[in-house]
This record gives structure tokens, sequence and C-alpha cells, in this order.
């Protein structure tokens, strides 16, 4: 029932079996499909037919001025009972700033009704719930919320989504995603991908992250998430593009698990340890690397276990051989924020909200710049990179191809200082310790814990190594068949 742009013949358009903007069913669809295709910069190609329109059939104007002179006399009626202290102005002003007061209030009890429903399970964590005024967070029943907008937004946009992902098809964000990424134009960006980095695999991905493609700094409507998304792919696909040579790499250039050097070892790490003859070369198509990163991954990757960290120190080649987890690896390190790193999301829709020490270090948000200093900052920013100039390119290339509306502005991180501040917009305490005041708890910590506030059941994994470590079962595996239909 959808049309995409014909890729065998011009000025024409063809059904495919996903969603896209334009529908069989809709009457000027189809030319619409083909002016946004062909003509796009003509804002003329679409012309109203008004052969089919009945200048005879009052019908519905009737019913608009009938509807309209029911709502003048329930008006008159509402006047007659407001408050003759007032006049009317006033009354609707009052009338106005209640409507607005009962939204905001709806949108933070939905926000609260939604958030993390799913891995809400009952365990030694059920009954000691809390509030942290101070950094803006709360418990509820073992999972960490935001008790501010910025923090519940901030908190959402990098939780994961549990489950096994096999409904990935009917999410929004990757119906999305779809629409402005077809498997075709994948394929013409990418022909020469290794097996391992499908299509299929990229979206599967992608219904992880339910944020990614799914988000916007002020508005919920479709075309402003679609605009948002459009800017997101670029910017993803242009960091993809570098890292990983147009998806024909998924390990690191001269490394391999048998060969000599790349270890990429943090040895001693007190939360991260190093598994014993294992090695953290870059693999996936942001290359992740170093113990700590693969041991943070892995809590994402794999859902509610005690040692889930282990999986993949113990088993980093994982990343190189599973598509899926692959592209994950890249999702989780652009959605995932590294404290006083914004997140890459963040960053490139200007969601991230910078503070005046950001401002003196050239740190923007809703530009590409600070994209670049958060994936390799410490190598490309700081003064006119090759390398930062060709993640421009590519980002300006995709922007084009996608038709995105992107930011021009802050596009290099040349004038950026190459690191974060601890004092910028982009520090945030995310992490979560064992509280020895209060039994079965958990508290909030700037120092890396190795239990982030950001992950599902991070803060239930802290209280059951904190307070129930010889128990295997403290913390079960959620419902994946109930997590599978949790949506926003």
């Amino acid at each position: 029932m959808w049309l995409e742009q014909s890729w065998s013949s011009d000025n024409e358009c063809q059904a495919v079996g996903y969603v896209t903007a334009h529908s069989i069913y809709v009457t000027n669809d189809y030319k619409r499909c083909v002016c946004d295709h062909y003509d796009s910069n003509n804002p003329a190609c679409l012309e109203v037919d008004d052969e089919c329109v009945n200048p005879e059939d009052d019908s519905d104007n009737d019913e608009e001025e009938e509807e309209e002179e029911e709502n003048q006399d329930n008006d008159d009626n509402s006047e007659d009972q407001d408050d003759e202290q007032n006049d009317d102005e006033e009354e609707q002003q009052d009338d106005d700033d209640q409507s607005d007061d009962q939204e905001d209030e709806n949108e933070d009890n939905s926000d609260d009704s939604n958030q993390d429903t799913c891995p809400a399970a009952d365990g030694i964590w059920t009954g000691v719930d809390w509030t942290d005024s101070a950094n803006n967070y709360k418990v509820v029943n073992g999972v960490v919320q935001g008790t501010s907008a910025e923090a519940r937004r901030r908190i959402k946009s990098a939780r994961n989504l549990p489950g096994d992902g096999s409904n990935y098809m009917s999410l929004t964000n990757v119906q999305r995603t779809m629409e402005v990424l077809s498997e075709s134009r994948w394929n013409q960006f990418f022909p020469n991908a290794l097996p391992v980095y499908t299509y299929e695999n990229f979206l599967k991905a992608v219904a992880k992250f339910p944020k990614f493609c799914n988000d916007h700094a002020t508005s919920t409507q479709e075309a402003d998430l679609l605009s948002a998304c459009k800017i997101e792919l670029s910017a993803f696909l242009a960091h993809m593009k570098h890292e990983s040579g147009t998806l024909i790499y998924v390990e690191e250039i001269g490394c391999s698990p048998t060969g000599w050097g790349c270890d990429y070892r943090a040895e001693g790490h007190a939360i991260y340890p190093p598994s014993p003859g294992q090695k953290y070369y870059g693999r996936g198509p942001f290359q992740l690397s170093w113990n700590y990163n693969y041991a943070q991954f892995s809590t994402v990757a794999f859902d509610g276990g005690l040692d889930d960290m282990d999986i993949l120190l113990d088993d980093p080649q994982r990343v190189a051989t599973d598509g899926k987890l692959a592209f994950m690896s890249a999702l989780w390190f652009y959605m995932y924020p590294q404290s006083p790193k914004p997140s890459m999301h963040d960053a490139i829709l200007g969601l991230f909200e910078t503070n005046d020490v950001d401002d003196q270090n050239g740190i923007c948000s809703g530009c590409f710049g600070t994209t670049t200093n958060i994936i390799n900052g410490g190598l490309e920013c700081g003064y006119d990179s090759y390398k930062a100039q060709m993640r421009i390119g590519y980002f300006d290339e995709y922007c084009d191809i996608l038709g995105a509306d992107c930011p021009q502005e802050g596009k290099s991180c040349a004038g950026q200082t190459n690191s974060f501040s601890t004092n910028g917009g982009g520090a945030r305490n995310m992490w979560v310790i064992k509280d020895d005041s209060r039994p079965n708890a958990c508290k909030i910590t700037p120092w890396v814990s190795g239990y982030s506030i950001y992950v599902t059941n991070d803060y239930k994994r802290c209280v059951c190594d904190a307070w129930d470590s010889n128990n295997p079962d403290c913390l079960e595996v959620i419902d994946v068949e109930d997590c599978d239909n949790e949506e926003e």
C-alpha cells in the first residue's frame, strides 16, 4: 500500500511493502511521490485537481456553519457563567493558563507512566524508592527516572529497548528510518559492504534504541520527527562511513584475535578488568575499542543478567561476527552520554544544553562538529584536521542525498577544545553505588562504578551485587515477550 521512487524509470514511483510517506489510498500521493523525488524544487509541481469537486454540494459548508453556530451558543453560555469581576480577555487567559498547566501535568504523568514500565519487576529493591533532588533523579521500584524534563528526556534517549527485537519491523523509529533510508539506497551507499553489514541487521539494531530517528528538540509532529531523522541519519552514516571505510572493515586494519599487538587493554581496571588473552581493538562500524567500552556495551547488548558485562569481555570477537551486535555497538556509542560528554544524538539534534563553559570552549549544540569531538576529539579537534574535514564531506553528501535540512554552522571542530570540561553542560552524575545508609538501595555518584543510570537494569544489578551478591537469582531476566511490545 506504499509508494517509493522507482530506480528503473524516471518520473515514476513503485509499490513497496514497507511504510513510506506516500500511500496508494490517498488521492494525490502518487503525484506527491513523483514530485518529491523528481521535481522537489518546484513548489508548483503538484497542483490540486479541481475537476472532482462538486461546487453545488454545500452540505459540508452547512454542517460547518451549524457547528460554528452551536459553538457560538456554547461560548455565550460559558461567558454568562464567568466571574463578573473579570472581563472576557482575563477569563480566556485564565482558561488558557489552566489548559497549559493541565497539558504540562499530563505530559509529566505520561512521562512517568510510560518510562521503563517494562523492566519494573519486583525484587529486594521494591519498597526502597528515593528521590535525589540535587541531581534530578528518583528511583521507582528499581528503575532510575528523571524528576526534571531535561533528566527524563536524557535518560529516555539513551535507554535501549529490552527484548530480542523480533517485532522490529513494527516499531515507529524503524519505519521512519526505512522511509528515509530504503534498502535500495542503502545498497547504493554501501555497494561493497561486508556480509555482516546487512540492511536487515542495521534495522534490528535501530529497533533496540527507540529514540534513534524518533526525537526532536521541541516537537512531536511527524513532519518534524521525519526532518530530524534525516539529520540524524546523515550524521550517523557520515561517522560510520569514516570509521568503517564504507562498511568494508569490521575489524581495525592490521589487527586480529591471534595477531601481534592491538591489545587495547586497560590493565588493572578496577571496574572493567580485561579478560585473559583477549584483545579489545576496534570492531564494528564505529570501531568499538578498549575493555571498558566493551564491558559497558555488553551490559546493554544482553538483557537482564548479573554477569552480562563479562560476555563481551570474554568474547569481544562477537562484535565482528554478529551483524546486529556490530551495529548495536555503533548505535550505543552514538546514543549513550558519557559524562562529561553528551551523546552524539543529543549534540546533532540540539538536545544538548550547553553552558557558559561550553561556549568558551567552542562546544556547540545542534552542530556536527561536536559529534566529531565526541567520537575522536583528542585526535581530530582543536586544529584543522583533514580527517575531521573528511567527516564533514561525508555529512554534506548524506544531507544532500537524503534531503536533510542539516545545520550549517559548527560543522568543524577546529575551533573547539579537544576535550569536554567537567564543568560543561554534558557533565552529569550518571553512576550509582551501594548506599550504606539505606538497606537494599544504591545512590548516585560522579565516579565510574559499573552501574549506569542510562542502562535499564543497572540499578537493580547494583542493589543485587551490593546487598545479595550470593544469590544468582537476585536479578531475574525480564520477560522479553512483554518488552517487545513496549513502545512510546
